[in-house]
């Protein structure tokens, strides 16, 4: 996690991601990003919210663990992640 200057109320984070298109024919291949500071695209960032905010301090130590699914019903994934304060 980044750094903070001051104690902070957490509600979500934010993520994005990154896709190389690697070819066969030797070429630099193409990436697609959602990250923050690249030219926009269809696709955007994502917001995931907690279900309660998180009280941290300037200098408190955060741990994150998640974990991705498969739904192959909607063809699409479930995305869990949970935040703790291991100060």
């Amino acid at each position: 996690f980044p750094t903070r200057s001051r104690d902070a109320l957490i509600d979500g984070f934010c993520g994005w991601w990154d896709v190389s298109f690697a070819g066969c024919d030797g070429r630099e291949p193409p990436v697609l990003s959602t990250a923050p500071g690249v030219p926009s695209t269809v696709w955007a960032q994502c917001r995931f919210l907690l279900h309660k905010p998180l009280s941290v301090a300037a200098n408190d130590k955060l741990q994150a663990e998640c974990q991705l699914k498969c739904n192959k019903e909607r063809e699409s994934y479930s995305f869990q992640m949970k935040v703790q304060n291991k100060t």
